[in-house]
């Protein structure tokens, strides 16, 4: 079986608490993988996610410079993506999640069957749903939306989640955020220096009204789907 350890860079922007990340560090908290929880605000990142922490899952301060507020990301971002990566242990996968975006366990388990891979990202197909839930509304049925990415240049993963090898980490010296518009940049390049690999599944993210990209800003943006009553069942797993 394949080693698989998870980092998510998360940053509280000034506030105390998140309800969007604590319902995504809950669950990847419950996983049996290496957790790392990746702040940048001292004291005040560390007290939030302590009520997460266990014997998989910790919290780990990473530096940034400044608050990024662009959607496609800048330099500092992307610094911060590659040091979170850089904190996990050695793996054969390394995974990078958003801090609001929920990754179903069966892709963390597919990902462990894939032991022998070459230079290669991996994540969820660029067909598979994403679920936004916005909290301040939930449970009400406009609180729900589905949406698909449409991006100007052709992808093969959505966002939520990026995997990269260990051979694809050796490649790019543990710096796999390069390339401009940080998780789509990661993806153009190594579909030039390796190879994609895609699978189906589902991200789900819970998104508060502080949220940098929130709902009513990727509903407007991106094509919209009929929500069905197992979206909604799926959600109702996460919020419970």
């Amino acid at each position: 079986m394949g080693e698989v350890s998870i980092c998510i860079p998360f940053h509280l922007r000034g506030f105390s608490e998140s309800q969007a990340y604590a319902i995504a560090f809950k669950h990847y908290a419950s996983l049996p993988y290496t957790v790392h929880l990746c702040g940048s605000e001292g004291d005040a990142s560390r007290n939030f996610a302590s009520r997460f922490t266990n014997d998989t899952t910790r919290y780990v301060e990473v530096p940034q410079d400044k608050l990024t507020t662009l959607s496609k990301g800048d330099d500092t971002l992307r610094k911060k993506f590659n040091d979170s990566l850089a904190t996990l242990p050695d793996s054969d996968w390394y995974c990078l999640c958003g801090a609001d975006d929920i990754i179903p366990a069966s892709f963390f388990e597919w990902l462990e069957t894939r032991t022998d891979e070459g230079v290669c990202m991996a994540g969820q197909s660029m067909g598979s749903p994403m679920i936004l839930i916005e909290l301040a509304n939930w449970p009400k049925d406009k609180a729900v939306k589905k949406i698909t990415l449409n991006y100007s240049v052709k992808l093969r993963l959505t966002g939520g989640v990026n995997a990269f090898s260990r051979k694809a980490m050796e490649m790019v010296a543990g710096t796999p955020y390069k390339y401009e518009g940080c998780e789509t940049g990661a993806e153009r390049m190594f579909a030039e220096i390796g190879y994609i690999l895609d699978t189906p599944g589902y991200v789900v993210m819970p998104k508060e009204l502080m949220a940098l990209n929130p709902m009513s800003k990727l509903v407007g943006r991106h094509p919209n789907h009929e929500v069905t009553s197992e979206d909604r069942e799926i959600v109702r797993r996460y919020l419970s």
